[in-house]
């Protein structure tokens, strides 16, 4: 389910009467022949090279850090983000850009990604282009994506899925799986594409820092955690409410990255990662990871194009059924780096990204 905090957030009432989220494809008309990139919205320019990013992915070296928030972090969930001193121990890839549309559909994936249009012609949901985050996909689809590219790459898929259903719920959801296991242990030992772990997610996206955003602290708000209001250090990172009023994803990238060279991990399009959602973080502290169960719902990390500063936090969690299908939420893979491993990328096409015109 949900978690009650976010309803008004993710499920956006529109005049019609329908609302924005949706299961399978019941909810509100979606208009897919508009492509919507916003071009004139201002963005930075990218002049930095990271040396260990390459063709879209970035490596990211074991170490440790401290997941979850201060207690006098503004707008952070007393309940699910407790402090733990995380180690990871094995260096693992990331893409460096949320999974685009252009490479969901690379793999013959059709396209999911789309919009709901109220009754007053205004547009919630996707944009729609190629290097517009893919999205709409349930839990289950993003782990068959994985695996797909792994086998497509000659590497051991990640994720042993059984009993799968064209409808996983019974009614109109998107696929489910009976069971999700991994195939080699646990998702850290296998040599194939899959989600990142939470830990592995919010290590990279934090790239060194303990702020609530890789680009510094959180500006508290008068009318608190649901109130869209400018913040300065996230203006700079993130799409959100306050830089996103029509409530529609962007290209990846157009924003400034982090450190490591991530861009996007606060706001544009919600994230999927390998492990159930849990409200206080009970797992092992050493490369913490834990298998789907079969009522379990995954996290969602990095944000929303349409939520607010403090939703859009390094810490914060979100529960999701995974069968749900949900515009504005999709992924980046991640795998796990073999010792002394020499990497050039893999088969997806490369995203474009935003650079400085000449001087």
């Amino acid at each position: 389910m949900i978690s009650t905090r976010r309803v008004a957030a993710l499920c956006l009432a529109v005049t019609s009467g329908s609302i924005w989220c949706q299961q399978g494809d019941s909810a509100g008309p979606v208009d897919a022949s508009v492509d919507v990139v916003d071009a004139a919205t201002p963005h930075v320019c990218i002049t930095t090279a990271f040396a260990n990013c390459h063709e879209g992915w970035c490596a990211v070296h074991a170490g440790q850090f401290q997941m979850g928030s201060p207690l006098d972090e503004w707008g952070r969930d007393l309940n699910t983000e407790d402090i733990i001193q995380v180690t990871l121990t094995r260096d693992f890839l990331i893409q460096q850009f949320e999974l685009t549309q252009r490479q969901w559909t690379s793999q013959g994936y059709a396209p999911r990604a789309g919009q709901v249009v109220d009754a007053g012609s205004q547009n919630f949901g996707d944009c729609l282009g190629d290097e517009c985050p893919a999205s709409n996909m349930t839990w289950f689809e993003a782990v068959q994506f994985a695996n797909s590219l792994s086998t497509r790459e000659g590497r051991t898929p990640c994720y042993d899925l059984n009993g799968c259903a064209a409808n996983g719920d019974g009614t109109d959801g998107g696929p489910a799986c009976g069971t999700v296991k991994p195939t080699s242990g646990s998702v850290y030992e296998c040599s194939g594409y899959r989600l990142p772990t939470e830990a592995e997610w919010e290590f990279a996206a934090r790239a060194g820092t303990t702020t609530a955003f890789y680009s510094g602290t959180i500006a508290a708000q008068e009318g608190g955690w649901t109130e869209c209001a400018n913040d300065p250090n996230l203006l700079k990172i993130g799409w959100y409410c306050v830089n996103s009023p029509s409530f529609l994803t962007h290209q990846v990238g157009l924003l400034a990255p982090n450190a490591w060279g991530l861009f996007d991990t606060s706001g544009n399009a919600f994230e999927f990662a390998s492990d159930p959602f849990q409200g206080r973080y009970t797992r092992t502290s050493i490369d913490p990871w834990q298998a789907m169960g079969p009522s379990d719902e995954p996290v969602l990390r990095s944000g929303n194009v349409f939520e607010t500063s403090s939703q859009e936090r390094s810490a914060e969690r979100l529960g999701e059924s995974r069968w749900i299908r949900m515009y504005t939420a999709g992924f980046r893979l991640a795998r796990t780096l073999a010792p002394n491993e020499t990497w050039t990328g893999s088969l997806l096409p490369v995203p474009l990204r935003a650079t400085c015109p000449p001087k």
